[in-house]
């Protein structure tokens, strides 16, 4: 196509509803075709005059069919279109509006344009039948006593919804309490333990022995005894409602000092209690030397078991001379 066009081609010999100075048809009983007439004589009515309606009404319901065809030397276009109450369908995909628009060159054809027209009288008979179908669903559903949609239905929707949230709602916060009556809780009881046979005080290099006990009241999991700043840990994977472990451990090479232990006890059920204590370890005493050892004081004579209970007196005085003589005469008289 060559040449320059208006904005609006379609400005030259367009016809509105208004200008038509026929009236709509109305359709009330029957069918489309008893009503609207042929189908040839749909398209030259509309060829003629550029515009077809249709009204149809039902149930206080009234639907208007408008379709127009507009044509130049350039161009055709027609529009089929629904409306409902004077309000166009938008919703409804067998009802939306349907446009078209097609150009026409130097040397078309004269039967171009009626094919169009032909098009556009097709396009407004399938609305007025899908229009006429719509109705006699809203009657039969009339008769049979069936209520057609509307704001009631959504209404009852939001209704019944609102009540299964609120029976939910109810269920949920119910639901439990009714559920550990018969369902008991799982393991909330701590497991239990203790540990024996640590001193208070012990030297560096003694061996430390002891004893773990752990209980439970459904099974026990494992214990776990460590001594801080040593490499003392022992870890007993354990069965059961009590179990006792024993172990010990030497302090050879340890630094005086104060020294805490712990001790771990876990259930199956994940719950855990630990018990703390301490020991003090303190500086082995020295062995003396031979030196120091002959300095010491000897040690106690023990009592002679022959003499009793009777002390032994001591002679204050010397032997005389006239004493070792009488002594002297003693011993030749007993040999």
């Amino acid at each position: 196509m060559v040449g320059k066009y208006k904005d609006d081609p379609f400005e030259e010999n367009e016809k509105t509803s208004e200008e038509s100075p026929h009236p709509p048809t109305e359709d009330k009983s029957g069918t489309a075709d008893d009503q609207m007439g042929s189908a040839e004589e749909m398209c030259e009515k509309l060829v003629r005059d550029g515009l077809l309606m249709n009204k149809f009404s039902s149930h206080g319901e009234v639907y208007l069919v408008r379709t127009t065809f507009t044509q130049n030397k350039r161009r055709i276009r027609y529009r089929s279109a629904v409306t409902r109450n004077d309000k166009e369908m938008e919703y409804e995909v067998d009802l939306l509006p349907v446009e078209r628009r097609y150009a026409l060159g130097e040397d078309e054809p004269e039967e171009k344009p009626r094919l169009y027209a032909k098009e556009a009288c097709e396009t407004h008979i399938s609305k007025c039948v899908k229009v006429r179908r719509k109705l006699r669903e809203l009657r039969e559903g009339g008769k049979s006593g069936k209520k057609t949609a509307g704001p009631g239905k959504a209404f009852k929707l939001i209704f019944v919804l609102i009540i299964l949230a609120l029976v939910g709602a109810s269920f949920y916060l119910i639901f439990p309490k009714i559920y550990h009556m018969f369902v008991p809780d799982g393991d909330k009881i701590a497991p239990s333990g203790k540990v024996t046979g640590i001193a208070a005080r012990y030297a560096e290099g003694d061996m430390v022995s002891y004893a773990v006990r752990g209980e439970d009241d459904k099974a026990l999991k494992r214990m776990i005894f460590k001594v801080k700043s040593s490499s003392v840990k022992m870890l007993w994977n354990v069965k059961g409602k009590s179990v006792s472990e024993s172990s010990s451990f030497s302090t050879q090479g340890w630094k005086s000092g104060i020294y805490d232990y712990l001790l771990h006890v876990e259930d199956k059920g994940g719950n855990t209690e630990e018990y703390a204590g301490s020991f003090e370890l303190t500086k082995k005493a020295a062995r003396p030397s031979p030196l120091e050892m002959d300095k010491s004081e000897p040690p106690p004579r023990k009592p002679d078991p022959s003499v009793g209970d009777k002390k032994v007196p001591e002679n204050k005085k010397p032997l005389s001379d006239s004493d070792w003589e009488h002594i002297d005469e003693l011993i030749k008289k007993s040999e």
